[in-house]
């Protein structure tokens, strides 16, 4: 992907200083379409990672928020039989 943007910076710099020549548009379009695709799947690819890291470390989290759930359970079952001192 890095090539990919030193050849585009390096096209749009000759851009700049003179008229690009018609094969060096379309290397610039097909270049810029390609970079596309990458960053596409590279997104992708990131999303996927994360998804699966989160898949790993769910279970682990899942005894913290259980523990959360339970003592939220205790508390709520300590208000309901002070309510019915009263």
């Amino acid at each position: 992907m890095n090539e990919v943007r030193y050849h585009i910076s390096t096209l749009d710099i000759k851009g700049e200083k003179d008229d690009l020549l018609e094969e060096d548009v379309e290397e610039l379009h097909s270049l810029s379409s390609k970079l596309f695709s990458l960053s596409h799947i590279h997104n992708s690819m990131l999303w996927h990672k994360s998804r699966i890291n989160w898949l790993k470390e769910g279970n682990d989290n899942r005894h913290f928020f259980d523990g959360l759930m339970s003592s939220g359970k205790r508390i709520n079952s300590l208000l309901t039989m002070l309510r019915w001192e009263k």
